[in-house]
């Protein structure tokens, strides 16, 4: 394995050594470079797959994907861990712009696995698998990162285990199974979420209760402006609990939005929220009936179905759009300048809305997928998102498919016009005139994506103008000589 380059960058007064920057390049290994560096120097690690565990050793280090995530990733090939901070790393010890996946914990946590109080900052934790907490574990800060896929067998947090300070993350598509707390299970300490999103995950199997969260009663949780929504409970003939959170009475939960999260059981229990958290403006809502048990208390809440407490209100929240979780407010919801009037002024500096998304006249919404993704040879569909804007003064965005066979090539392709047609590779999402984009590769761990230059489109491509709804779909080989079709991404661009 070749070694690491580095440079030191100089030397202070008194002798002094300065932090240097540690260069890593593809072919390389970041863990020689850890063993390497001295606390206040940063790794800056050049795009590529490093098939490696990591193991920080304590060091107040920075480690720094220097093309960011979607080009850098940590890949521990299931052999275990993959990146431990594990002898007290405090915030001087940074994770940037990685994507740390396939680590397999066994008994243990699988990707990023803490007893300090690092910080992980625009990262993406996908694909591990292990127990309590598949995806990260401990009391980490994060702030940008995204927790997806994660799997924890017959244990608790399926994305995250522990008592982390979560700021603008996104934690989706996670599962435990047999267990609590498909997304979060949050224990031992003071756990904060702020601005978070919690997504389609999964507590399934005997047993599971809190689909999103499950709250231990040893936290202390506070939950300010996060979207917990289509998540989804499943238990035993005992019933199933929680498909969005199961809270504590040490739960407060303010200006967020519960909805369309969901119970499988022969008896259920709290589709929406389980025990006995303090709601103030929040949006209950679309949740398995019943929708609040064990205790809950709200203010100043939209409540679908009703509930006691000053200031709350049982009404339509007017979402933009149910089907595909966009949660913003539209114009005329009984939600707009309704919160308690104690609580912060919304950015516009009016009265404070209800729920996590607080009524904004100029938002448009962004792109959303459609249709259905072929089964795959890695048991999964292949799935469409993105990373940038919807733009086109910024021609930024960047297509996105995750859970691609290993190295498989595909192409992007586009139109104007949706539609759903069983073909023997799935379905074709897209009608009318096609246009092909450059072929891609996906990545070891099955992540394939194409910066889309709509002023760089082929000879005869469409113009793009502010207003009109484009889809993108992404056809692909599968092992042997069959091939697959993702599922679509609808793009409204704007100017």
């Amino acid at each position: 394995m070749k070694a690491p380059l580095f440079l030191a960058l100089g030397f202070g007064c008194m002798g002094l050594t300065q932090a240097a920057d540690l260069f890593v390049t593809s072919g390389s290994s970041v863990q020689a470079a850890i063993v390497s560096a001295s606390d206040g120097d940063r790794i800056l690690i050049g795009p590529g797959t490093y098939v490696e565990q990591l193991d920080l050793l304590g060091k107040a280090i920075e480690l720094i994907g220097t093309a960011g995530p979607a080009s850098t990733i940590i890949d521990a090939d299931l052999a275990g861990i993959a990146v431990r901070m594990t002898s007290g790393e405090g915030p001087g010890t940074v994770l940037r712009s990685l994507t740390v996946t396939r680590g397999s914990g066994g008994f243990g946590p699988g990707g990023v696995v803490t007893n300090g109080t690092p910080l992980l900052e625009d990262c993406v934790i996908r694909s591990n698998v292990g127990r309590l907490g598949a995806g990260v574990s401990g009391s980490p800060t994060m702030i940008r990162c995204r927790i997806e896929n994660n799997v924890s067998s017959l244990n608790h947090g399926g994305g995250v285990y522990g008592a982390p300070t979560m700021i603008d993350c996104v934690v989706r598509g996670n599962r435990c199974t047999g267990a609590q707390g498909g997304g979060l299970y949050l224990t031992g300490g003071t756990a904060s979420l702020s601005g978070c999103q919690i997504l389609y995950n999964g507590a399934v199997l005997s047993g599971g209760r809190g689909g999103g969260i499950a709250v231990h009663s040893s936290a202390t949780v506070t939950i300010d402006r996060c979207v917990i929504a289509g998540n989804l409970a499943s238990g035993s003939n005992a019933g199933a609990y929680a498909g969005g959170i199961w809270a504590t009475p040490s739960t407060t939960i303010t200006r967020s939005t519960i909805a369309f999260n969901h119970l499988g059981a022969p008896a259920n229990h709290g589709g929406g929220i389980y025990g006995a958290a303090s709601l103030v403006d929040c949006i209950v809502y679309g949740n398995d009936l019943p929708q609040m048990e064990g205790g809950p208390t709200a203010t100043y809440s939209l409540i679908e179905g009703g509930a006691p407490g000053a200031g709350n209100i049982d009404d339509l929240p007017m979402f933009w759009d149910e089907a595909n979780l966009d949660l913003h407010l539209m114009a005329g919801s009984a939600c707009i300048d309704t919160g308690d009037p104690n609580s912060p002024l919304d950015p516009d500096g009016s009265r404070g809305d209800m729920g996590a998304l607080a009524f904004d006249a100029s938002y448009l919404p962004g792109p959303v997928v459609e249709c259905t993704a072929a089964i795959n040879s890695t048991g999964q569909g292949a799935s469409m998102g993105y990373s940038g804007s919807w733009s086109l003064a910024a021609n930024d965005l960047v297509l996105q498919t995750v859970s691609c066979p290993t190295n498989s090539f595909g192409i992007y392709f586009m139109g104007a016009d949706p539609l759903m047609q069983p073909v023997t590779q799935g379905f074709l999402c897209i009608n009318g005139t096609l246009t092909r984009l450059p072929v891609s590769q996906a990545t070891p761990a099955g992540f394939m994506e194409l910066p889309f230059d709509h002023q760089a489109l082929p000879a005869g491509g469409p113009a793009l103008l502010a207003g009109s709804t484009w889809r993108f779909q992404l056809w692909y080989r599968d092992f042997g000589s069959l091939s697959r079709f993702s599922d679509a991404l609808a793009v409204t661009f704007v100017d």
